[in-house]
């Protein structure tokens, strides 16, 4: 979910019980508190918030656009229907905000969906580096327990403390490996969201894609934060752009061509696990850029890479394979024989 905020308009501090979030700055900065921890998150950053962990944040820019990833799905149905469609792609200049809005009509609809907000006491206790001068309006006073979760699922809110940790990473030497004449950064894999998700930001030129492929198990999602390519899925093509994204389902095939002199990504899959298929064939980076020298899937020794790839779940497809069931990719397809 992308969104754009400005200050005033952040929830109240809460709990999720379902779902793990990681926020994506795409313009701005804001202060993160989970636990007893703070993070300044600006642009190009992003933080992890396991669930069990309370967290509330305070935006510190004059606007803030995020990516909000939730694992898993459904809590986008809890703003569905507190939400009016939009006129303009602009922040709306008069709306309520949370502390403006109904506070047991919004507690009751986010709790159907494992959402508590945290009573007063509660942000004091549990989040202690939490700004004393934010007012705690009425969303904040009463502890009102969820009215909908089973009694395990409440009683896990409340006492199961989160085996994971929260966490800011953004695009750096030390986590950055090169693959394949790709630039590719972990900010989050399997370790880190209990196998829920990897998120890799990663920057690619032409000529470094790589080759029509099948996933068994898991879901991709590609958003562009610079330049261009052509998505291949089955037999539709899509040009995606700078803000765009595209979502591309297991079993589907699928490939993609760049467009423009360089293309920077964030690739969500889900579940996680994928990561491990690259940590034996990568190299650490030694800048922030694709390797200007570097060997590239059309180079390899294929039958390596479909070795290494299928083990993991990824079926890299043979010429005949492509021109059947994705017509519109581009032909010939430069590739070496499978065995």
């Amino acid at each position: 979910m992308e969104s754009t905020l400005v200050p005033g308009t952040e929830p109240p501090p809460h709990v999720h019980s379902r779902e793990y979030e990681l926020f994506y700055v795409l313009e701005g900065a804001f202060d993160v508190y989970v636990g007893h921890e703070a993070f300044k998150v600006e642009t190009g950053q992003c933080v992890f918030l396991p669930k069990f962990k309370p967290h509330g944040w305070i935006i510190r820019s004059p606007r803030l656009r995020v990516l909000a990833l939730f694992a898993a799905g459904g809590l986008e149905e809890a703003f569905r229907r507190g939400s009016a469609p939009a006129q303009n792609l602009e922040l709306p200049t008069e709306a309520l905000t949370y502390a403006q809005a109904d506070a047991e009509q919004t507690t009751q609809r986010f709790s159907e969906y494992g959402l508590r907000f945290l009573a007063a006491d509660e942000v004091t206790n549990e989040l202690p580096l939490f700004p004393k001068s934010v007012p705690a309006d009425k969303l904040r006073t009463d502890k009102l327990p969820f009215k909908t979760l089973a009694p395990n699922e409440e009683k896990q809110l409340n006492q199961t403390p989160s085996p994971l940790k929260a966490f800011k990473r953004t695009e750096s030497l030390g986590l950055s490996k090169w693959y394949m004449g790709t630039l590719m950064t972990n900010l989050a894999e399997t370790k880190d969201t209990n196998g829920a998700f990897l998120l890799v930001q990663g920057t690619l030129v032409p000529g470094t894609e790589p080759p029509p492929h099948v996933h068994s198990r898991e879901d991709e999602l590609f958003y562009v934060l610079e330049g261009e390519f052509d998505v291949y899925v089955g037999e539709d093509i899509f040009t995606v752009e700078t803000g765009q994204c595209v979502f591309l389902p297991r079993l589907k095939p699928h490939a993609f061509i760049i467009r423009s002199p360089r293309i920077r990504l964030l690739t969500l899959v889900t579940p996680a696990g994928l990561e491990e298929v690259f940590r034996d064939m990568n190299t650490p980076a030694e800048k922030l850029e694709a390797p200007s020298r570097a060997l590239t899937y059309s180079q390899a020794d294929l039958n390596q890479t479909v070795q290494r790839f299928t083990e993991y779940g990824v079926r890299i497809l043979k010429p005949e394979e492509v021109a059947e069931q994705m017509p519109l990719f581009p032909k010939p397809v430069v590739r070496q024989n499978l065995n």
